[in-house]
């Protein structure tokens, strides 16, 4: 149950840090 959870928490911070180096690159 942790693991799915911190999996789902990765994710979500990495799609975030993608998305934040995305809009820096503009």
């Amino acid at each position: 149950e942790g693991d799915t959870i911190n999996e789902a928490a990765l994710k979500a911070l990495i799609r975030e840090a993608v998305g934040l180096n995305k809009s820096k690159a503009k």
